[in-house]
C-alpha cells in the first residue's frame, strides 16, 4: 500500500473566488460614555465630626436640639427620646467605615467604646439640602444604649 501526499488545496466557500475568501471586518464604532462629575460626599473629617456631635449628645455634653440640623425628623425624635435615658455615659469613636451606596446616600458602620464595652453603630446619611442622618442605631443587646430609626 502506498500513501501519497496531496497538494494543499481548499475549495472556494459557497461559490466565492479564492482570492477574496479572507477579508478584515470593518472596525466597530467605539461606545461613547459621558463622564458625569461625581461628588465624593462628606470627607472622613466631616463624618467624624457628625458622629462626634451625636456621641457628645449621648454623653449629655451637648443639647439634643443641636442635632435637628443633621438628622431627619424621625431620627431626631427617636434620638431625643433615647438621650433622656442615656445621658451621662462616655462614648468614644474608635473606627468609622463609610460605603457609598448611591449618588446621594452613604452608609456608615462604626465602633464606639462605651466605658470599656465596644458597640457597633449603623448609620445612613442621605443628601437633601446637606448630608443628614436618616438612620442611626447602636447595635447592641442593651436597649438602654440603642438610638433611632427613621420611617
Amino acid at each position: 500500500m502506498r500513501i501519497y501526499t496531496l497538494a494543499e488545496y481548499e475549495p472556494p466557500y459557497l461559490g466565492e473566488a479564492e482570492e477574496v475568501r479572507w477579508r478584515t471586518p470593518p472596525p466597530r464604532p467605539v461606545a461613547v460614555v459621558p463622564i458625569v462629575p461625581f461628588d465624593g460626599g462628606p470627607s472622613m473629617a466631616d463624618l467624624v465630626r457628625l458622629f462626634g456631635l451625636v456621641l457628645e449628645t449621648m454623653a449629655g455634653r451637648r443639647p439634643v436640639v443641636q442635632l435637628s440640623a443633621i438628622m431627619s425628623p424621625a431620627v431626631y425624635e427617636a434620638m431625643s427620646t433615647r438621650v433622656r435615658g442615656t445621658a451621662g455615659g462616655r462614648y468614644r469613636l474608635l473606627r468609622l467605615r463609610p460605603c457609598r451606596v448611591a449618588e446621594s446616600a452613604l452608609e456608615v458602620s462604626a465602633t464606639v467604646d462605651t466605658v470599656g464595652r465596644v458597640v457597633a453603630v449603623a448609620a445612613r446619611l442621605e443628601r437633601d439640602e446637606g448630608w443628614r442622618f436618616t438612620y442611626f442605631r447602636f447595635l447592641t443587646t442593651n436597649t438602654a444604649v440603642g438610638v433611632a430609626r427613621s420611617a
